[in-house]
């Protein structure tokens, strides 16, 4: 393995590391840090869009100028 190793160029990279584990209420904690932050961002980014949809068929067609 040093030899293919030493041919590549590619170091040894030795055994891997287990994955941190961060206890859950510092978890939460960042989290709930996190929506804070958005929350915020999105207030200063301006109101939301408002969009009118159309319920019935005729206001539909009223609109596009086929209703009798």
């Amino acid at each position: 393995m040093h030899r293919e190793h030493q041919r590549t160029g590619r170091p040894l990279q030795g055994p891997r590391q287990p994955p941190q584990r961060v206890p859950l209420a510092q978890a939460l904690a960042q989290l709930q840090a996190a929506l804070v932050r958005l929350r915020r961002e999105a207030l200063q980014h301006g109101a939301a869009l408002n969009v009118q949809r159309h319920d019935t068929e005729k206001e539909q067609e009223r609109d596009r100028g086929m209703s009798w």
